[in-house]
């Protein structure tokens, strides 16, 4: 009697487990940060989102867009994985890996700045564009927002935004799968660009978005004040005190998976991401769009 009361105990769990995973996997969260600096003139407020994975949140992601509409941000960030870049990808039907994110971008651009900088999905299909349709496909369907700069794709290049300078670091694929192979020389050269906007009068507040989090200590020890990160999905299962469960290259309870970091001054954001792909699955780890207001210290 005991054994069967047991399963039936364990069964509820894990229909109540599935009901509130399916809960979180269709709906989403505004999460706020304020940074303060002396290097900010004139308050500011902007949006980050990363890692839809061509998720869809209403027709056409009606939600999301007017979630962040309604916040009126001065500029958007998008920092990556907006679409799903399997390496496999359909050749045949490449729209299924991207038509939701595609009409995002549309129904989102026009109303204020857009900043879009890479992840892996898309650095994935961009460097295999030769046996897979999707890179191109995708870029042919968001190409005239790009040449009306209602979308300005920021790969390893910069935007000054009324002294504030956004830098986007497209990371090499490479690294993702393993660390060492990081691209520093492309860093290097990202920041000097950085630096070269900097005056003995105009004391820039510097940010940095990259897709991935896990060279932290690296970005930290730049010319950045803070950094923009996505990737990991927050874990994917949250725990009371312990945090995320397991980042995307399935490594267990991840040093960096989701809430704000500080490293040498330095601040990152890493946002627990809109979607997901392949298993759709999140407990206690709501997606969300990110509002992020800079004001000066004296404020």
């Amino acid at each position: 009697m005991k054994f069967f009361l047991i399963i039936g105990i364990l069964i509820i769990l894990l229909l109540l487990i599935l009901i509130r995973s399916y809960y979180e996997t269709h709906h989403f969260k505004i999460k706020r940060y304020t940074i303060k600096s002396d290097k900010i003139k004139n308050e500011t407020a902007f949006a980050f989102i990363t890692d839809l994975h061509n998720c869809n949140y209403g027709k056409d992601n009606e939600t999301i867009v007017n979630a962040v509409k309604n916040e009126n941000p001065d500029f958007l960030i998008i920092g990556g994985d907006l679409i799903v870049g399997k390496r496999n990808a359909e050749k045949n039907n490449p729209e299924k890996y991207f038509d939701n994110a595609v009409s995002f971008l549309k129904n989102i651009s026009g109303e204020f700045p857009v900043l879009y900088t890479f992840g892996n999905h898309e650095t994935r299909v961009k460097n295999k564009r030769k046996s897979n349709p999707v890179f191109d496909a995708y870029m042919g369907q968001i190409k005239e927002l790009v040449d009306k700069q209602q979308i300005k794709l920021l790969n390893d290049d910069i935007c000054n935004k009324n002294n504030i300078v956004v830098a986007g670091l497209e990371v090499n694929d490479e690294a993702y799968d393993d660390y060492n192979s990081f691209d520093k020389d492309k860093l290097d050269a990202l920041m000097s660009r950085i630096t070269g906007e900097n005056t003995e009068d105009d004391n820039n507040f510097n940010i940095l978005v990259s897709h991935t989090p896990e060279f932290f200590s690296t970005y930290a020890e730049e010319n950045v004040d803070l950094i923009l990160c996505g990737h990991n999905h927050g874990g994917g299962i949250r725990l009371p005190f312990i945090g995320g469960v397991i980042s995307r290259d399935f490594k267990l309870f991840p040093r960096y998976s989701y809430g704000i970091y500080e490293r040498n001054g330095r601040k990152m954001v890493l946002t627990g991401g809109l979607g997901d792909h392949t298993i759709h699955f999140r407990l206690f780890n709501m997606p969300e769009i990110v509002i992020i207001t800079l004001k000066n210290s004296r404020d």
